[in-house]
């Protein structure tokens, strides 16, 4: 197996940890922002030598229905929720200690309960993320960045499957990952060389065809990875 060839699964290991983050954006999500305008807000009618303290604040229409919502979680971590005029939640964001983050919601239509995640925005320690997902919560895209790595995964809700574009600042590659979680680099493109490589079921390499410092090379490989056929044109 060549240079490029680890260079890049290396590259893809890293960028499955930044995406696989996106999991736990299951969850009630705030940001500092709102939060600051909230005490804004309230400290805008208060005395300043004053300190109105509440475990929520909940905002009502005319008519009693619930707007918005600001409390701190049975797990010690404020939250936002914001909902729309049938009452069902649309927008929520929290600062919950290992993942903070934000949620956009659709609309259900078949009644006026809680809809489907379709936009999550979260942080894990030096990693960030951002995933867009489909109406059936089957399909979705994601971007990922973590302090050496950027990426883009598109496929299943899970991203166990899909394409993969992933890029640092020595090596870019595009990638497939099958249904088994297999990643079979496409096009790698580093600091060593450029080319197209093929795996096998199991993700081992197998096949590559690399340019060189403007050499082209040609690369068969058994199972085992040893080489059965080199060619230098």
């Amino acid at each position: 197996m060549t240079k490029e060839t680890q260079d890049f699964q290396t590259l893809v290991r890293r960028l499955d940890r930044v995406e696989r983050q996106n999991k736990r954006l299951r969850r009630a999500v705030t940001t500092l922002t709102i939060l600051g305008l909230a005490v804004l807000v309230i400290g805008a009618v208060q005395p300043e030598d004053r300190t109105v303290e509440a475990k929520a604040f909940v905002l009502r229409d005319d008519r009693g229905k619930i707007g918005a919502e600001l409390r701190v979680s049975s797990d010690g971590y404020p939250a936002l929720s914001l909902y729309d005029t049938s009452g069902a939640l649309r927008v929520t964001l929290d600062a919950e200690a290992d993942y903070p983050g934000l949620f956009i919601y659709d609309t259900n239509e078949t009644d006026s309960t809680n809809g489907t995640v379709r936009i999550e925005l979260g942080v894990q320690g030096s990693s960030a993320s951002l995933a867009i997902i489909n109406s059936t919560s089957s399909l979705g895209a994601a971007i990922g960045i973590d302090e050496n790595i950027a990426g883009v995964i598109i496929g299943d809700l899970t991203f166990a499957s899909g394409v993969v574009l992933a890029i640092t600042e020595e090596a870019a590659g595009l990638f497939i990952r099958d249904a088994n979680e297999v990643i079979q680099p496409v096009l790698v493109v580093s600091e060593n060389g450029q080319g197209l490589t093929i795996a096998d079921s199991s993700g081992t390499t197998r096949v590559e065809i690399i340019v060189r410092e403007d050499t082209p090379v040609i690369n068969f490989y058994e199972a085992d990875g040893k080489t059965v056929f080199h060619s230098i044109p």
